[in-house]
């Protein structure tokens, strides 16, 4: 046979697939390099199913992998069956693609002790990829066409086989292995990669490829924090469904449940750096001081004329900003994204675009702290009397770090 290893994947080759029985068929592919962290999607995204094992790639199944990008290249075992091949030839495996990350190359050789006469002979060969899987967060789905190029003992002309198209793989290219995989609400799935895969790509097309890893975080809760609503909240292991309450009345979800999808995205795509979820309050006795914690623990009250007064923060949710007679918008807390950069730590406030490296500037997310009473009327917390003021009417808070975008 004359086909040219330099076929264009996609191209009709010449042959048809080799099925006789003299010759060669690729039995699986199995790329050893990936992650090895799939499971099966469950009956929805907070519930992760079975661990997903086996090759990649089967006569009779597909799984989908993720895997390292930049410079990491795809390593796969490939099985192959050998009929009637002279022992100690060399077989010369390529696969092609329109996807450059998967163009590999390899080789086995044909033991000598086989004597060529059982039908189904099975040899692996490692193939490893040609060019590197490249930079950015994002999900392939291409064919690779399989070629061979056999060298027999004795023989000066090899020959060339198309030994046919192994069906779409799927791959999530990710900046790491997925971190903390081995808990419930971080295990991968197909859901939930294509989800934190979308948030995570966006904020790349953002700020830039080679953006600050602070940059790519600080961009993923701005836009998973762009409907804020402290009222509804998700627990972590639900924070996969926030994103169902931007379409709600009112939208959005907790300054909590925003930081804990931000850190499930940021996970599952094995984003560098030390980060977790902390909360910021303040003590009514030195309210410009954060303190790590909530009001709620121990809460403040005291009792007027029959009524209890409670501390709280309040937001710009409040009918007054925070003033007198102003009602809800209050809170016991402000919940971050705390991210560790060596000897510096950056807080990322749930439901703004900012990023402070002091956390007194965290409070001033909020309008006051002010001693309120529930009024059964408004069903609402109404200021009675503000101890402190952090960000007047008119005024915002702090800008805090700003990042230009990065070149990619």
């Amino acid at each position: 046979m004359s086909i040219v290893l330099g076929l264009a994947a996609g191209d009709s080759p010449k042959v048809s697939p080799c099925t006789l029985e003299v010759g060669l068929n690729i039995r699986s592919v199995d790329v050893v390099s990936e992650h090895g962290t799939m499971h099966r999607d469950g009956p929805s995204i907070t519930e992760p199913g079975d661990p997903w094992t086996g090759p990649e790639w089967t006569t009779t199944s597909v799984k989908p992998f993720s895997h390292d990008g930049d410079n990491a290249v795809l390593k796969a075992e490939v099985e192959v069956d050998i009929r009637s091949i002279a022992p100690g030839s060399v077989v010369r495996l390529r696969g092609m693609s329109t996807e450059p990350g998967f163009n590999m190359l390899g080789e086995l050789v044909v033991p000598i002790s086989w004597t060529g006469t059982d039908p189904n002979g099975v040899q692996k060969a490692l193939v490893t990829g040609i060019n590197p899987i490249g930079s950015g967060v994002r999900k392939i789905n291409n064919v690779i066409d399989w070629y061979a190029e056999v060298r027999e003992p004795g023989v000066r002309q090899p020959t060339v086989e198309f030994l046919g198209r192994t069906s779409p793989l799927t791959c999530w290219v990710l900046k790491g292995a997925p971190r903390n995989a081995t808990e419930v609400k971080a295990k991968p799935t197909p859901r939930r990669l294509d989800y934190a895969v979308n948030v995570y790509s966006t904020a790349e097309d953002n700020m830039g490829r080679k953006a600050h890893p602070l940059a790519l975080a600080g961009d993923v809760v701005r836009m998973q924090g762009k409907h804020y609503l402290a009222i509804r909240h998700y627990e972590p292991e639900d924070a996969w469904r926030i994103s169902e309450t931007w379409s709600m009345r009112p939208p959005g979800c907790s300054c909590f449940s925003i930081i804990n999808n931000s850190i499930l995205v940021l996970e599952m795509v094995g984003h560098p750096g030390d980060f977790d979820l902390t909360t910021f309050t303040a003590s009514p006795n030195n309210p410009a001081r954060a303190i790590e914690g909530s009001l709620a623990e121990p809460a403040y009250t005291q009792s007027v004329l029959g009524d209890t007064w409670q501390v709280f923060l309040f937001d710009d949710r409040n009918t007054r900003y925070g003033f007198m007679g102003g009602t809800g918008g209050a809170n016991y807390y402000e919940a971050v994204l705390r991210y560790k950069v060596g000897s510096r730590t950056f807080y990322m406030p749930g439901g703004t675009n900012r990023i402070y490296e002091n956390p007194d500037d965290v409070l001033r997310v909020f309008r006051t702290m002010a001693w309120a009473r529930w009024d059964y009327r408004a069903k609402e917390w109404r200021v009675m009397r503000v101890i402190h003021t952090y960000t007047g009417v008119g005024r915002d808070s702090p800008i805090g770090i700003r990042f230009a975008r990065a070149e990619d």
